[in-house]
């Protein structure tokens, strides 16, 4: 999780910054602030590049997950109402989602049918799983993700790949509560190739762990 990443650094850095002034504190009243910071700065560049280089890539990749998620889960359910997929009342519908403490996110919904449920919960799990071979790709991207080449890539769940329209009300929602977004038909050649993009910068080849799913009913 891209939290855990600044959380670490930040650690990392309360042990680091005391050992460095104690080691280096002659340095200050010998040489002067000018000498120190300058020590400082390139034993912080060293030890710590590196790993800032990537948790701030990873932050402006893929934001904080868990939030993204979310709205994720919410453009997929209003989807499902929109196209009819979902027949219980939207008021007795509940989206939860929860942060646990090393990082998992659990989502889910209550107040469903066991049919409904199962849906909702496979469906996320095709969107935000490695990507395979999806018929449509969903591209997050904007002026700076397109300058850093670090846009997102997520899969169409097959609920909406079959027809082109339920892939449009998809993108709709997607773009109403994920944000600036393009899709993509992986069928061409131009698809071809931005599948396989998308397999190798997929967020599952930033953070190793792999998707699990439970389907709870009430």
């Amino acid at each position: 999780m891209v939290r855990y990443s600044f959380l670490e650094l930040s650690v990392a850095l309360s042990f680091f910054l005391p050992q460095f002034l104690a080691k280096n504190l002659n340095v200050l009243i010998t040489k002067g602030a000018m000498t120190f910071i300058y020590s400082l700065l390139t034993a912080l560049g060293l030890s710590f590049g590196l790993k800032t280089y990537k948790s701030i890539k990873n932050y402006i990749q893929f934001g904080l997950l868990h939030k993204d998620l979310k709205k994720i889960a919410n453009a997929l359910l209003d989807s499902m109402y929109d196209l009819k997929m979902i027949s219980t009342d939207r008021s007795k519908i509940i989206l939860t989602t929860e942060i646990l403490p090393k990082g998992e996110v659990i989502c889910a919904i209550k107040g469903g049918s066991e049919m409904e449920s199962a849906l909702f919960i496979n469906s996320l799990q095709e969107i935000i799983e490695p990507i395979k071979n999806p018929r449509y790709l969903i591209v997050k991207t904007n002026w700076l993700r397109r300058n850093f080449e670090i846009q997102n890539y997520y899969s169409v769940p097959e609920l909406f790949g079959e027809k082109k329209k339920h892939c449009e009300v998809f993108l709709k929602h997607w773009k109403n509560h994920v944000g600036t977004s393009k899709v993509f038909y992986t069928r061409h050649l131009k698809g071809r190739k931005i599948l396989l993009k998308a397999r190798m910068f997929h967020l599952s080849n930033s953070f190793k762990e792999t998707t699990k799913k439970a389907v709870i009913w009430n």
